[in-house]
């Protein structure tokens, strides 16, 4: 259980009734909400000094601004979507489109389709994690692990050269190239969406990094030309996990910091 989670049990539960094991470990754990805890067992709210609560009143109004309202997560999306696909293309302007030309038709076609089919799925998930409300019904890490599944699958019915001569090199050089693309992705994401809030920022942070990662993956598919099986399933679709893995523990990061905020606040 970790802090919001935390926050929410006790919004939910019925008053005076016992915590639960998950809570009793998270307040062994957490200063911060053990004075949250301390705080709402002291009373109700109605025994509070009328003129703390006035002295509160004039510290806080006086500092409201009226603020932009945060953009739909349609529009958001289809931000997303975008940035993900001009970075891709941008990168094979650059590089070249050998992988493109060296696909067949129905290849083009099913992979393409496939890649931005899922970077919807994840604009759509990392969208609705930082404006809650209305997202698919399929949490980060679980359709990361489809997303990797399907495509992999992609690649053993289409290519079918096992050579693996230039495996290591071949791969290395292309594995860097996708999360170097990953990144710009994942800055555009970060920009796009800093004015929300993640709720889960675990979560979050893993979708960004599917995002991210989709992004790189599409570049190495309109660049790389190299269809040995090996250096695709492995090299090439390394790079959503990889980009996952970096997106969750930089949500994770972001969440202890808040965390430790948070108990700074309150002490």
């Amino acid at each position: 259980m970790n802090c919001r989670e935390f926050e929410n049990f006790l919004l939910r539960r019925a008053s005076g009734s016992s915590l639960s094991r998950e809570a009793r470990e998270h307040l062994e754990s957490c200063a911060g909400c053990r004075r949250l805890y301390e705080l709402m067992e002291s009373g109700p709210a109605g025994e509070l000094d009328p003129a703390i609560v006035e002295r509160a009143k004039k510290a806080i109004i006086p500092s409201i601004r009226p603020v932009r309202p945060i953009a739909s997560t349609a529009i958001q999306t289809l931000v997303l979507i975008i940035a993900c696909a001009a970075i891709a293309w941008s990168g094979a302007a650059l590089s070249g489109f050998g992988g493109f030309f060296a696909l067949s038709l129905v290849e083009r076609v099913v992979i393409f389709m496939s890649l931005a089919l899922f970077a919807w799925m994840a604009a759509r998930l990392l969208a609705s994690e930082m404006i809650p409300g209305g997202g698919l019904p399929i949490r980060p890490g679980w359709l990361l692990a489809v997303v990797c599944a399907a495509i992999g699958c992609e690649f053993l019915v289409f290519f079918h050269d096992y050579d693996v001569s230039g495996f290591v090199p071949q791969g290395i050089e292309c594995l860097v190239n996708g999360l170097l693309h990953a990144i710009p992705v994942g800055l555009v994401a970060w920009i796009v969406l800093r004015r929300g809030f993640a709720v889960e920022p675990v979560g979050a942070g893993v979708a960004a990094g599917l995002l991210a990662g989709l992004g790189g993956l599409g570049l190495l598919e309109l660049y790389c030309s190299n269809l040995k099986v090996m250096h695709q399933a492995i090299w090439h679709l390394a790079v959503l996990p990889v980009s996952g893995i970096i997106g969750g523990a930089l949500g994770w990061i972001s969440q202890r910091v808040r965390g430790i905020g948070r108990a700074a606040e309150v002490q």
